[in-house]
């Protein structure tokens, strides 16, 4: 074979298969969208911004169209998933435990850290600080 067939097969294959992803992931955003109250041709516009970046519709498009009562019952669901013992808990990213009545939510719907300084009742990790950042970035403390 010559090199300009092996190079329009590879570029064939691989606009085809980019096709087929995008196929993929906007049948998916239709099928799942059916049960939101939009419109056919919001759902189809979902259909083809989510067929590019699924993130827009998954974390974005979907969550602004479900109601108060669907997205009350998401976070009880995570919540007990996580065996939390309330809603403004959360685990601690160093040793497991729950931190309580780590978040609050403001009155413009932003999630905040309340009751400064919110801290791990088992290992002292403290949401406020960055003391912690050795554990989670390389080189040496302070540099």
């Amino acid at each position: 074979m010559s090199y300009q067939i092996v190079a329009k097969l590879v570029i064939l294959g691989t606009l085809s298969g980019g096709i087929i992803l995008f196929l993929f992931r906007a049948v998916r955003i239709w099928s799942n969208s059916a049960h939101l109250t939009v419109s056919p041709f919001i759902r189809f516009l979902w259909s083809l911004a989510g067929g590019i970046n699924p993130s827009l519709y998954w974390w974005n498009y979907r969550i602004s169209a479900l109601t108060l009562e669907q997205l009350d019952s998401i976070v009880r669901k995570e919540a007990a998933t996580l065996n939390l013992e309330s809603l403004d808990s959360m685990i601690c990213p160093l040793c497991g435990s729950e931190i309580k009545e780590a978040w609050s939510v403001t009155e413009n719907g932003r999630i905040t850290v309340s009751k400064w300084p919110v801290s791990c009742p088992r290992c002292d990790f403290r949401l406020d600080s960055c003391r912690f950042c050795q554990h989670f970035l390389s080189g040496k403390p302070g540099s």
